[in-house]
């Protein structure tokens, strides 16, 4: 059996000795100054000797206090170090990190159905990204477009993704935009979290040297949509996310035969993790929802397009 001295007491001599005195180590570990000298007292009892002495109001530590702090210090440090690496969270527990756009327009709206066919999974959301990484260090799975750095994780399709411009009814002299050359005397919105889309859509439309009468820049996509649908400007959207504002005429495209190709989206975790249930789970319902989902937005553009499924995959 161990032989150690109090746990609780030693991590209170370590932030006694570091902060210089027993009023400040108690303000940083929220004890009262009372409870910290006690602590201090029962580890130089079980020691047998003491540890510090008076200087003031303040202490310093004596030649054992020194030897102490300099062995314990190092090995707290382990204890945090290791402790951070312990999952904590309920087994049930998935936190999922997706870009907020997707958050927003996509996910949320459909989450209530997968707490219905998994009650007992509890979902954390975070849209907090670190870009360069696939999955965040706290994330079980990430929703994310493409594949640019999914080295070491599982990554699975399971919607495709297009580009078309897109304002709100209350755009003024909407009516005069009659073709993709109209909206050079319109404002545009980007996003810095895109900055490509404006060019990837010109250059689909053959429009490559068209610029706006001005730009308004937002930090990410979901914002300038917003701004759109109050009448700002025209905005670049993801087609398969917004295809429910489409359909309520709070978004209006004004060429729909116009879409540009856009990197899908993928699922991913860290290798080895697939078949972890709630993992496994998430991953199957978005395969489910994101393939009829694109279903569904297959069949609406093909209705306002006139057009059969192979035509509208050659548009897209």
């Amino acid at each position: 059996m161990r032989q150690l001295p109090p746990l609780s007491a030693l991590a209170t001599f370590e932030c006694v000795a570091r902060a210089g005195g027993i009023t400040a180590a108690a303000a940083e570990l929220g004890m009262t100054p009372g409870a910290v000298s006690k602590q201090i007292i029962k580890l130089e009892r079980w020691f047998g000797c003491a540890l510090f002495q008076r200087a003031g109001r303040g202490l310093l530590l004596i030649e054992a206090g020194r030897r102490l702090l300099q062995e314990i210090g190092p090995a707290l440090d382990q204890i945090e170090a290791a402790s951070g690496k312990v999952d904590r969270r309920s087994p049930n527990a998935l936190r999922i990190s997706a870009p907020p756009t997707f958050m927003a327009y996509w996910l949320v709206p459909r989450l209530g159905l997968f707490q219905q066919r998994h009650p007992h999974i509890e979902i954390q959301l975070d849209n907090k990204r670190d870009r360069s990484r696939a999955l965040p260090e706290h994330a079980d799975v990430a929703v994310r477009r493409g594949l640019a750095d999914a080295t070491g994780f599982s990554a699975h399709p399971f919607m495709p993704e297009a580009l078309l411009p897109v304002f709100g009814a209350g755009l003024p002299g909407r009516d005069n935009i009659r073709a993709p050359a109209d909206l050079a005397r319109t404002t545009w919105l980007t996003a810095t979290m895109r900055p490509d889309d404006w060019q990837r859509w010109l250059a689909k439309a053959g429009l490559a040297g068209l610029s706006p009468a001005r730009w308004v820049t937002f930090d990410h996509t979901n914002l300038a949509l917003g701004a759109a649908m109050d009448g700002l400007g025209v905005a670049i959207a993801p087609a398969f996310l917004i295809e429910g504002e489409l359909r309520a005429n709070r978004l209006i495209a004004p060429f729909p035969e116009l879409m540009a190709p856009d990197d899908g989206y993928y699922v991913l975790c860290r290798t080895g993790q697939e078949n972890r249930p709630a993992v496994r789970a998430f991953r199957e319902w978005l395969h489910e929802l994101g393939t009829a989902h694109a279903d569904a937005v297959s069949a609406y553009f093909r209705c306002i397009l006139g057009t059969d499924d192979a035509d509208f995959r050659r548009v897209i």
